[in-house]
């Protein structure tokens, strides 16, 4: 079965309203949407939101980052998941950034191993080895879209009014 990860340990630094995974119902929407198709589904969060999102999500499994890779953006989300499971990885990835994603579009990522929306990597469907993670974030390397490219992901098109962008100042 896939595993659910829901991003929600960022910086929300480009968010007006504070911490985007404790605004309104952000995280609920998105953590509905992938125990709608994912189990378990874990929560990657942060110290400071870790207290608010166990109280929000008593079922779900809560994850921080994992040293040496803490605080390096969604690769130490999954280095903290691949810690935790076993290997080969099956992860549907969805962050608290996008809670319009409808489950019927993340169907389609789930149709076939390392997909991604289009220009949205931090909604992807993945399939590795927790070897191979380690081994690219050995070559020093923290962004996602390579770690992407490394898996040779595809992007695929999602409905564009499901990708709202709510990084506005």
């Amino acid at each position: 079965m896939t595993i659910g990860l829901l991003l929600a340990g960022g910086n929300s630094s480009r968010f007006e309203y504070g911490d985007k995974a404790l605004y309104q119902n952000f995280a609920e929407r998105c953590f509905k949407t992938l125990s709608d198709l994912t189990a378990p589904v874990y929560i990657s969060a942060k110290l400071s939101n870790l207290t608010a999102l166990q109280t929000r999500f008593p079922q779900a499994e809560l994850l921080l980052d994992e040293p040496p890779y803490v605080a390096e953006g969604p690769l130490s989300a999954l280095y903290a998941l691949s810690t935790r499971v076993n290997s080969p990885i099956d992860v549907l990835i969805l962050s608290v950034d996008n809670p319009e994603v409808a489950a019927k579009s993340l169907q389609q990522l789930l149709d076939k191993p390392n997909r991604y929306a289009d220009h949205y990597f931090t909604i992807a469907h993945l399939t590795f080895e927790a070897a191979d993670l380690t081994t690219f974030l050995a070559t020093g390397q923290r962004r996602i879209k390579k770690f992407l490219n490394f898996l040779d992901a595809q992007a695929i098109a999602l409905p564009a009014d499901e990708l709202i962008d709510h990084n506005r100042k």
